[in-house]
């Protein structure tokens, strides 16, 4: 019985990281598109829409926030099973 609440664990584990792994590839490539786009917007609007958060430039902040916070919920979640991660790669750039 002990065998099947470990392997029990380890699904829920594997299917845990691997949802949060999706997560960080989905805002991974929104944030990327909302880059392209704000770097794509005349310097005006990308002012105002980071100021009072419309357009590409004000949805940036919060996407880079979301972002960080699944990649240290990843590692988190890694490091407290043992295993190895590999969100260390990730580096959100700051604008």
């Amino acid at each position: 019985m002990p065998d099947a609440n470990i392997e029990q664990d380890r699904l829920q584990f594997d299917c845990g990281v691997e949802r949060l792994k999706e997560e960080v590839a989905v805002l991974e490539a929104q944030l990327a598109g909302l880059e392209f786009e704000n770097s794509h917007s005349p310097a005006l609007l990308r002012m105002l829409g980071n100021r009072l958060g419309f357009g590409a430039a004000g949805k940036l902040d919060w996407t880079r926030f979301k972002l960080k916070l699944k990649q240290e919920e990843l590692d988190h979640f890694e490091a407290q099973y043992g295993m190895p991660g590999v969100t260390a790669q990730h580096s959100v750039t700051a604008s």
